[in-house]
Order: structure tokens, then C-alpha cells, then sequence
């Protein structure tokens, strides 16, 4: 079975399909649409209000990290705001925030977490009168962020098809990619159930969708075939 057929089109298939993730675009509020689509600020830009009885976020609209935690936020229910920043450009006040500058940062009063892993593990343990999206024991908890940390056997080397020069360089890439899928087929396999979360998707299945959903845009942008037999299955 060719890559393109294999876990991404499957997560996105389960991911989509009516009632599987308890949230769409279209039952979103209009002010968090329009949040999440909103312009990136940068240095010339004020400071905007911050409302300090919910979280807000601060993120960048194309960024798979700073999505990891919208997911979050969304699953579990959490009202949230948004606000989105210009990476290149960081205003001055974002790095009096966070010093590191980096995305996703959630913020609420005087509560300032980042790093998206850093995040979610604070959402599941601040709320747990919301739905659990971590293993129920401390054993699987711990599996579960393993199996995160081994994704970036596939999505790491997707980063590197923006980079290829030769084609040796895109075999290279095309074997780690098919490597780290290979990875998250065997341990889907090995669980039996339609996601990495169980019958639901939970922290895994969050934590590495965003690189499913760009998937075929890091393909196309490297003029990598997602027919090639060298990538079956």
C-alpha cells in the first residue's frame, strides 16, 4: 500500500467523519473564528486586551505545534481566545510574555505555560472535569508520550523535503518518512482500536495529526511522488 494511502488519509477519514472528534469548524463561535483567522501581529503592534478569566493563546496560524494544543483546547471543551503572532517580527510585549518567543504560549491571569506537550500535560491535569485525552494509568501515560516522542521519526524528516537539493537527498528523506510511519502503523496495529487514544482520539492522535494534515503539501512541495512503489508499504 502506497504512503499517501496509508495512516494520513485514515487519521483524516476518522478524524472528519460526522461525530468522531465532537468539534468542527462550523460549530465554532464567530469571534473564535474570526480570532483564529485573524492578522499576525508583530513589533509595530500594540498590546491587546487580554481577558484573565479564560486562557488565551497565542499562536501562529500555520504552526503544528501551536495547533497541538488548539486541538487540546478544543476537545476537552475549554473556552479559549486567540491571538496570532508574527514569528519574524515578535512584538516586544510577546517576549515580555514568554522570553523564548516561541508558539503555542497559553496564558490565564498569571499562569504563563509553553512548549505544546508542556501544555496539554497542564490542560489534562489543571481540568479533569473535562474528557481525558492521557492513558488512565500511569503506565500508559508514559507509553503514550513515548510513542509522541518516536513520531518525530516521521514528522521530522517531512521538514527536511523543504530542503532536498538531489535526488539521493529525497530517497534519504523518503526512507526516514516511510520509517516513522512504519512506527506509528505497528503501534496502531498493536492496539486494535481505531485511534491511538482508543475508540476516541486522545493526546497521541492530537499530538501528530497536524503533520498528517500537511502532508501531501510537504509532498508536492518537494515534487515527491505519492505513487512511488519505493514507498509502499
Amino acid at each position: 500500500m502506497a504512503l499517501s494511502s496509508r495512516l494520513g488519509p485514515f487519521l483524516r477519514a476518522q478524524f472528519c467523519s460526522s461525530g468522531s472528534i465532537g468539534f468542527r469548524m462550523s460549530s465554532w463561535s464567530p469571534s473564535l473564528l474570526n480570532n483564529m483567522n485573524s492578522r499576525h501581529l508583530g513589533a509595530n503592534d500594540p498590546m491587546p486586551s487580554i481577558n484573565p478569566e479564560v486562557y488565551t493563546v497565542f499562536n501562529m496560524r500555520f504552526c503544528p505545534y501551536a495547533q497541538r494544543t488548539v486541538l487540546f483546547l478544543l476537545a476537552k471543551q475549554i473556552p479559549f481566545e486567540n491571538i496570532n503572532i508574527d514569528l519574524k517580527n515578535k512584538p516586544g510585549w510577546f517576549l515580555a510574555i514568554n522570553p523564548l518567543g516561541k508558539v503555542p504560549t497559553l496564558v490565564k491571569g498569571s499562569t504563563v505555560i509553553y512548549e505544546s506537550l508542556i501544555c496539554d500535560d497542564f490542560l489534562e491535569e489543571e481540568h479533569p472535569e473535562t474528557k481525558r485525552l492521557l492513558g488512565d494509568s500511569p503506565v500508559e501515560r508514559a507509553m503514550d508520550k513515548l510513542l509522541v516522542e518516536r513520531s518525530k521519526f516521521f514528522y521530522g524528516p517531512l521538514h527536511g523535503l523543504l530542503k532536498v537539493q538531489t535526488q539521493e537527498d529525497l530517497e534519504k528523506v523518503k526512507s526516514q518518512v516511510q520509517g516513522g510511519l512504519q512506527i506509528l502503523g505497528n503501534e496502531l496495529r498493536s492496539r486494535g482500536t481505531s485511534f491511538f487514544g482508543g475508540f476516541s482520539p486522545g493526546m497521541v492522535d492530537y499530538s501528530i495529526w497536524p503533520w498528517f494534515e500537511r502532508f501531501n503539501g510537504f509532498a508536492q512541495l518537494s515534487n515527491m511522488d505519492l505513487k512511488d512503489s519505493t514507498l509502499n508499504g
